[in-house]
């Protein structure tokens, strides 16, 4: 959005996507920084009723349990891998989550979803709680100055460094201009992903 959209833009948008391709179900990503919008309550309650909208990449787990009961089990809310623990502990409908860092190593983020599934039917949470404690460090380095905002100034290097430095794929570079980055930014993204296959590692010798 080149214009910071109102919530009337914002709903409307999705509507018009819906009625343009009605055989489509449609994802919404709900980042605030990139899109100039802050995905209120009042967004959501509304989305919630274009039958095509049937799952978001959400972010953070403040307003999740408020954002839930606006949906009505409208919407599938994803949260990313490193919210995952805590977002199954607040809603059984939370069964399922986003992982960027899967391409730094897939190992770690199956484990995190079989600890979650695991510990939903027996009631254990203890196995998870455990995972997550040695999943969570990793998320540390990837945002510069514990920045949300930071991080997404400089999303698309910042990602790849990771994603390099976790070793399982080569993200390609960065294309100009975003491959202007802070060194010390990408030294940190470079850390997350070393950190996220070192946890792989680890549960590999454990097989």
């Amino acid at each position: 959005m080149w214009c910071a959209p109102s919530l009337e833009v914002a709903v409307q948008f999705y509507k018009d996507v819906a009625e343009a391709v009605p055989e489509m179900n449609i994802a919404i990503y709900a980042n605030p920084e990139a899109f100039k919008f802050e995905f209120s309550r009042s967004f959501w309650g509304q989305v919630a009723d274009i039958p095509q909208v049937v799952t978001a990449k959400y972010i953070g787990v403040g307003n999740l349990l408020a954002d839930l009961a606006t949906i009505r089990g409208r919407i599938k809310l994803l949260p990313i891998d490193f919210d995952y623990y805590a977002a199954a502990r607040m809603d059984d409908s939370i069964d399922a989550f986003w992982s960027s860092g899967a391409v730094c190593c897939p190992l770690v983020t199956t484990t995190l979803r079989d600890v979650v599934l695991n510990a939903r039917s027996t009631g254990n949470w203890k196995e998870a709680r455990a995972f997550q404690a040695l999943l969570g460090p990793t998320a540390a380095p990837l945002f510069p100055n514990g920045s949300f905002k930071d991080f997404s100034t400089y999303n698309i290097a910042l990602e790849k460094a990771r994603m390099n430095a976790g070793g399982w794929m080569k993200a390609g570079p960065v294309r100009p201009p975003y491959h202007l980055c802070p060194e010390p930014f990408l030294e940190g993204a470079r850390k997350s992903g070393i950190m996220w296959a070192d946890l792989g590692r680890a549960l590999e010798a454990e097989k």
